[in-house]
């Protein structure tokens, strides 16, 4: 798969190679729900590519690494941008009494491939949320669900269309997710859940101090809330496989900036135990 950023007036295409073990779940196309495309190279002058491989460091998970190249090419050859190191833990344990699900966006206008901003693979994440969510419910843990909602002349639209509009259908959770009674649903306006919604005082007031958080998109409502949420020493967690990006640069840039920056923890579904209360 590849990307076109404009750094600085340079052309630089991302150039990503499927990794072992991990595929960002893209599809042989580069879509969301399968193995990442790898792109050969064509012979273009100043061209160069790294695959990624996972790190053999005992128990701990494969750590991912990109590369991308600068396609301009110009005198002494290309220019390398490496995005560090993320690390997807094998296991993580949390405590029901103290840990909330958040599901972010899960709505037809972006899940659905009808909907205005249907995000690639957002449909292929719905069965690992569900297992989450049945866990959650199952050990009496609370679950939060984020709605985006927007009037027709919100100011968003003219970013990116007009989308999840109040009372449509495209606003609509799906079905497989749909909230039950004594769920929380907190409709919001911009990307980040925390911003104009009640969200920091419902968790305080249930004595949550971590999150797992899951849906889409990735690199925007995800991580804005994720980022919010730990700049308030939330325990952040994130499923791999339970979000979804419009892009797979997008989808492992969220990782690294979560990882990273916000200390949180990256695990599959799979991964997540919910110890006994």
């Amino acid at each position: 798969m590849s990307a076109l950023l404009h750094l600085a007036g340079m052309s630089i295409k991302l150039l990503v190679r499927r990794t072992p073990g991990f595929n960002g779940g893209f599809d042989e196309d580069g879509e969301r729900g399968g193995a990442a495309r790898g792109e050969e190279g064509n012979g273009s002058s100043g061209r160069q590519r790294q695959s990624m491989q996972p790190s053999a460091r005992g128990p701990r998970a494969p750590r991912i690494r990109l590369a991308a190249a600068n396609c301009w090419g110009g005198k002494g050859g290309a220019a390398m941008i490496q995005i560090p190191e993320y690390t997807v833990e094998p296991r993580v344990d949390v405590a029901p009494s103290t840990t909330a699900l958040l599901i972010v966006d899960m709505q037809n206008d972006f899940v659905n491939r009808e909907g205005r901003l249907c995000v690639p693979g957002a449909g292929n994440t719905v069965p690992v949320i569900a297992g989450l969510l049945a866990a959650a419910r199952g050990h009496g843990m609370p679950v939060i669900y984020t709605q985006d909602w927007h009037e027709p002349d919100d100011p968003e639209g003219a970013l990116w269309g007009l989308h999840a509009e109040a009372g449509t259908w495209g606003a609509e959770i799906v079905p497989e997710l749909a909230p039950r009674a004594g769920d929380l649903v907190l409709r919001k306006v911009r990307y980040d859940g925390f911003y104009g919604t009640p969200l920091e005082h419902e968790l305080h007031r249930r004595r949550i101090d971590t999150l797992i958080i899951v849906g889409t998109v990735s690199n925007i409502c995800v991580l804005h809330t994720a980022g919010s949420a730990a700049l308030r020493w939330f325990r952040v967690i994130v499923p791999v496989d339970a979000v979804s990006a419009l892009t797979e640069f997008d989808q492992h840039a969220t990782f690294r900036q979560i990882a990273f920056l916000y200390h949180g923890t990256l695990v599959r579904g799979s991964g997540i135990v919910v110890r006994a209360r």
